[in-house]
């Protein structure tokens, strides 16, 4: 009796294991970007990009930390051109993206992010990561996961 007992918890592990086996396995990386996406913009308007910090809802008053970088196309992607910057565009922060060649600005914020399942197993166990929503480039929203300005 009792080698029957535990020959059903043995088969009901290897269900659950076996079943454990077949959940997906990927790499569950948060998606927030670094990078800002050009679009319509020539190559010596963007030579230098300047991106300011400041702290979120603030009315932009409140600096935090300042970055160059310089506009890039890049040749797998056109016609888009993109700055890099060492700093994720986070929900904590509100943000200024200046180009002083056109003497233009573009205020970045009320940005949002949500939760993606990544790794799907059974009915209880998920894995998830953050992807970028939307967000508010001078005061109109865009719903995407990377985020772009346009000229």
């Amino acid at each position: 009796m009792i080698y029957f007992q535990m020959m059903r918890y043995v088969f009901i592990a290897v269900i659950l294991l076996s079943l454990g086996s077949c959940c997906t396995k990927k790499n569950c990386d948060d998606n927030i970007p670094q990078q800002v996406q050009l679009r319509n913009f020539n190559t010596t308007a963007i030579d230098t990009v300047i991106l300011k910090v400041y702290s979120r809802n603030t009315g932009f008053m409140t600096p935090v930390a300042s970055y160059l970088s310089h506009g890039f196309s890049d040749p797998a992607r056109p016609p888009f051109m993109f700055a890099n910057f060492p700093v994720e565009f986070d929900v904590y922060h509100d943000y200024r993206i200046e180009m002083p060649s056109l003497n233009k600005t573009y205020d970045l914020n009320e940005i949002n992010y949500g939760k993606e399942v990544c790794n799907d197993c059974l009915l209880f166990w998920h894995s998830y990561y953050e992807e970028l929503k939307s967000y508010q480039v001078n005061g109109n929203r865009q719903f995407a996961n990377f985020i772009y300005i346009s000229m």
